[in-house]
């Protein structure tokens, strides 16, 4: 198998067609919002998970899939991560996932970069082989001056799968980090707020 934090990103789940807009829930079919549960093959698309950002999703086949981003908080022109996680695939399914409204002209997919994924069985993430991966500007005219990644990958098990824009770095851990660093009591480090987010989390400075 070949396979940034947010810091301002609360939970968030896939929502279907028929919604506007995100919503905070479990996994969510893509297909038309049914229950989860359906068919093999018809993939569950969730992210309600720390760092996990997808705004919307659509099944156009068994094997096609549209996504698209939620904005940064307070910054709805900035659409660049993601992290979501794919269940009830078959084995051997291969799909074709269209990530449709990237907001950079420029990005380091065309020059050999990939997205990141790991599966339950294998939780080192590795990246997808980037001759499955295009970054291309896209051709419909209500996506004016976006751009679309699209990847091709095959589910050779029939678990959970986790795709990133790259290696995730999420809050917990730095805090973690950070929290080691007090501990140690390091007398050429120094850790300060800085200030909170809009969600409330702590943005530290580090002196050294």
């Amino acid at each position: 198998m070949s396979f940034a934090h947010r810091f301002d990103n609360e939970r968030a789940a896939v929502t279907t067609p028929a919604a506007a807009t995100a919503t905070t829930s479990a996994a969510t079919d893509v297909n038309g919002g049914r229950p989860l549960g359906g068919p093999k093959g018809v993939l569950e698309l969730s992210c309600d998970f720390e760092g996990g950002n997808v705004g919307s999703a659509k099944m156009i086949s068994e094997n096609e899939y549209e996504l698209s981003l939620r904005a940064d908080t307070n910054n709805p022109k900035y659409r660049l991560w993601f992290y979501f996680c794919i269940r009830n695939s078959k084995p051997g399914q291969r799909v074709l996932f269209h990530v449709v409204n990237f907001s950079k002209s420029k990005s380091l997919y065309r020059d050999g970069m990939s997205p990141t994924v790991r599966c339950t069985s294998q939780p080192k993430w590795e990246r997808l082989n980037p001759k499955n991966v295009f970054y291309y500007k896209s051709q419909k005219k209500d996506n004016k001056n976006q751009y679309v990644l699209s990847f091709v990958f095959n589910f050779d098990r029939a678990e959970p799968y986790y795709f990133c824009y790259s290696y995730p770095f999420s809050y917990s851990h730095q805090q973690m980090l950070l929290a080691d660093i007090d501990r140690r009591r390091l007398p050429f480090v120094q850790r300060d707020l800085l200030c909170r987010s809009v969600q409330h989390r702590r943005c530290d400075v580090i002196t050294v």
